[in-house]
């Protein structure tokens, strides 16, 4: 970094990121102007102008996919989603969805493993990044699916039609957290007092969930999606060995909404497992 300059970028350290407070450290003791894309605003809604734009949720999602199969095949499973590769090796969208075109049929016309069925993915955010991770998984057959279906899908787990379908369930904040002192959620005050609601997804959602597709924003005011615990939880229940399988972290906030995210993954080292 060049002294006494102005930097436009995304820092990534207004939420305090430990892991970049090195960098922050750096503009200050260089005396370097900082213009954060994250924090410029329109002045009359104060709405951010420079977000995570739908080609993260897409890349996000094709990663996804990859990383769930490759998870399947290490605990003895073929499955549709061996065929996808990583969001890079595709020129252009339209490869993409060729090759989900190509998932797709097979889904239709071999299915899934059946121990691993109903397959639900979970989807939460309603910003761009989900936006776009949804224009990728839409291309593959499934059923868009509620809250209040869950309990009801693994007492029909053998029901033939899960094994040619995905189910999606796309999620907000009003479905997974709730009250502490009990009462309805209320959107405004969950925003300007999130101390007063906890989390419910690891009870309420994650035991039905194949695949964790994260698009939310997050600071550390709210209440974490899950924690470590929450997962360990999960692990422990050989009924639920074969649910949390996958997770796509596209928000990327390190040890923030999901506790134990502890890094970022890279195009060389593109998964990792978490033994929480």
């Amino acid at each position: 970094m060049i002294p006494d300059k102005t930097y436009m970028l995304f820092s990534h350290t207004h939420k305090g990121q430990s892991y970049n407070m090195p960098t922050l450290q750096a503009f200050l003791d260089k005396k370097i102007r900082l213009m954060d894309y994250e924090l410029l605003v329109d002045p009359a809604t104060k709405k951010r102008l420079v977000l995570f734009g739908k080609y993260a949720g897409y890349a996000g999602m094709i990663d996804g996919l990859h990383g769930l199969g490759q998870r399947m095949l290490a605990l003895g499973y073929n499955s549709p989603f061996i065929h996808m590769g990583q969001a890079h090796v595709y020129p252009n969208l339209e490869c993409v969805y060729t090759k989900l075109s190509h998932v797709a049929e097979i889904i239709s016309d071999q299915g899934l493993p059946e121990p691993f069925t109903p397959m639900v993915f979970t989807f939460t955010g309603s910003g761009n990044v989900t936006q776009g991770a949804r224009t990728i998984f839409d291309n593959l057959p499934h059923q868009n699916i509620t809250v209040d279906e869950l309990p009801f899908l693994l007492r029909d787990r053998y029901n033939e039609r899960y094994r040619t379908r995905l189910l999606a369930l796309q999620v907000g904040a009003q479905d997974y957290v709730e009250r502490i002192g009990g009462g309805k959620y209320d959107r405004s005050e969950y925003r300007e007092h999130p101390d007063r609601y906890r989390s419910v997804f690891a009870q309420k959602i994650a035991p039905y969930t194949s695949m964790l597709v994260n698009g939310i924003y997050w600071e550390s005011k709210y209440p974490r999606l899950m924690t470590t615990k929450d997962l360990a939880d999960i692990q422990r229940q050989r009924n639920l060995k074969r649910r949390m399988l996958a997770v796509a972290d596209i928000s990327c906030d390190i040890g923030g909404s999901l506790e134990f995210m502890s890094h970022a993954s890279t195009i060389d080292s593109p998964f990792f497992y978490v033994d929480a």
